[in-house]
């Protein structure tokens, strides 16, 4: 799991330079620690440095200009410490794992001459294997939206402090412009961005041939900053069931109505560690008003009637929120389908129900199987019965995801429309196939492999031919499974399903859907977008 060690911030807001934890260049210091508390005197720094971390995100996902601009920070003057005339500057130095080599990332947003916000230099640099001492080498370098990339595990350049990046940035691409036409080098590519406004690892993070790079932006896109405040979780919002707590948090009452529900189970335990912190509450639930309003009930033991949110401690709003996040695992598919959709996710929605094995269809379409056993197709023909009368046609559809295992593919997926052509009436059904297992979508992009799991065997994701019938999930397992599929196998189910979950649930967050390798993970997101209208 990637770690933050140190972080530097100049002049923002009251921050104007301050260094906390472990640096390239401080490696006598003391790294920060999983857990990390700031207590203060207000007005000394603690939500600047907080909302440091948030402003880092937007700039990646906004820009620099619009994150100025965000969540009320007022613009470039506004968040620059005040009495400064100097650029805003961020350092972070991280691990993917406790034993990788540190890299530093380095960010410095200035004003330019119309007086708008820009990416004044960003670097990304990292120390050789074997190097303990001395620079690191620089391998993302850029100056006004100009610079060069060094693309796979390339060292980099190290760079002369002295003469500082400009410099040495344009001496090397001066040189690079000198090289045959058409020659390319293998390992480094000037890179100019059209708009200086956007981050470079934005754009290059999206690249293949910068795992690196790409590593640090998923880092960065993995974050999650709550900005919650008791005032808004007090806020009464339209009745409806919501999987998670926007940063926020007015949809806390949304969240338990979907708990309830859905996650029954994991809302209990949340309860039980609640009450061991406020003692007395014994039940949060919901209750619709009149208007279609949500209200957030909390049942204190020692009363008859509860207690509504309006009514509650600061701090137990946030204890509960808090839990409430934590309790939040988002399944690998509901990760992958955000990104098939992207901008479009908000319009859609969906539920997942997963499975414990396939199963076989029934000779008999009509037969009733015990519902007890979660096998998919033993209940395809019942549930796209159901689905056809239930679902909305023209708005509505179902999407079938199954592992081929050792089945021919077009006689399986006939099998398939077989049943669904046997409802009446039909729901607009979409079956798409793994061939041979999941896992070979996981393996069609080796970088999110390498980005979850940094000491994965390279040996074995090479020899990996796609979407190939050769025991897919014994390949991942030997690639990043410690002691291997062989290991596994002795351990046996549930242990084996156990780990395909833990991989798809690592592995999922760093994928790039529109870089995938697998043609028939290529073939489930064309049909997902065609159902969505992208």
């Amino acid at each position: 799991m990637a770690k933050i060690e140190g972080i530097r911030i100049a002049n923002y807001r009251v921050l104007k330079d301050l260094t906390l934890g472990k640096l390239w260049n401080t490696q006598r210091a003391q790294p920060l620690t999983p857990l990390s508390v700031v207590i203060g005197k207000n007005g000394v720094g603690k939500s600047s440095l907080f909302d440091a971390f948030g402003f880092l995100a937007d700039c990646l996902k906004l820009g620099v200009e619009e994150a100025c601009d965000a969540r009320g920070r007022g613009g470039f003057e506004r968040i620059r410490s005040q009495g400064s005339y100097g650029p805003i500057e961020f350092e972070i130095y991280y691990r993917e794992e406790p034993k990788a080599r540190p890299i530093t990332y380095e960010l410095v947003i200035d004003r330019d001459d119309t007086g708008r916000p820009y990416v004044s230099g960003e670097r990304l640099r990292q120390r050789r294997k074997g190097q303990k001492h001395g620079q690191p080498f620089s391998f993302l370098m850029m100056n006004d939206g100009r610079g060069l990339a060094w693309k796979g595990e390339a060292q980099g350049q190290q760079i002369d402090e002295a003469k500082g990046m400009k410099v040495v940035l344009e001496s090397i691409i001066a040189q690079i412009a000198k090289r045959a036409a058409g020659e390319e080098s293998a390992e480094s590519e000037i890179v100019e961005l059209q708009d200086r406004r956007k981050l470079g690892i934005a754009t290059l993070g999206a690249l293949k041939q910068h795992p690196r790079i790409s590593s640090f932006r998923q880092f960065v896109e993995g974050w999650y900053l709550s900005y919650f405040t008791p005032h808004a979780a007090r806020s009464l919002p339209l009745a409806g069931p919501q999987k998670h707590l926007n940063v926020g948090g007015d949809n806390l009452g949304n969240v338990v109505e979907f708990m309830e529900r859905e996650q029954p189970d994991r809302f209990r335990d949340i309860l039980k560690r609640i009450a061991g912190r406020i003692p007395g509450i014994d039940r949060i639930d919901t209750e619709r008003s009149p208007d279609g309003r949500l209200l957030l009930r909390f049942n204190d033991k020692g009363f008859r009637d509860p207690f509504y949110a309006q009514q509650m401690s600061d701090g137990t709003l946030k204890v509960f929120a808090y839990l409430i996040m934590l309790a939040d695992p988002q399944p690998p598919l509901d990760v992958v389908l955000e990104k098939i959709l992207g901008k479009n996710a908000q319009s859609h929605s969906w539920r997942l129900h997963p499975y414990k094995g396939i199963g076989r269809i029934p000779k008999n379409l009509q037969a009733v199987r015990d519902p007890q056993k979660r096998l998919l197709l033993d209940h395809l023909p019942r549930l796209l019965r159901g689905y056809g009368r239930s679902l909305q046609p023209g708005r509505d559809c179902v999407v079938v995801v199954l592992d081929l295992d050792h089945r021919h593919c077009v006689p399986f997926r006939r099998e398939m429309l077989n049943v669904l052509n046997a409802c009446n009436p039909r729901p607009r059904t979409l079956f798409r196939i793994a061939i041979e297992e999941g896992e070979a979508w996981l393996l069609g992009d080796r970088c999110a492999v390498r980005a979850a799991y940094p000491s994965a065997r390279d040996p074995v994701l090479n020899g990996y031919r796609q979407d190939s019938i050769c025991g897919t999930w014994e390949v991942l397992a030997d690639a990043v499974h410690p002691g291997g599929s062989a290991r596994l196998k002795k351990v046996g189910y549930p242990g084996v399903g156990k780990a395909k979950c833990e991989w798809a649930g690592q592995i999922a967050p760093h994928m790039d859907v529109n870089g995938n390798r697998s043609p028939s993970f290529r073939v489930f997101r064309d049909g997902v977008r065609d159902l969505a209208g992208i």
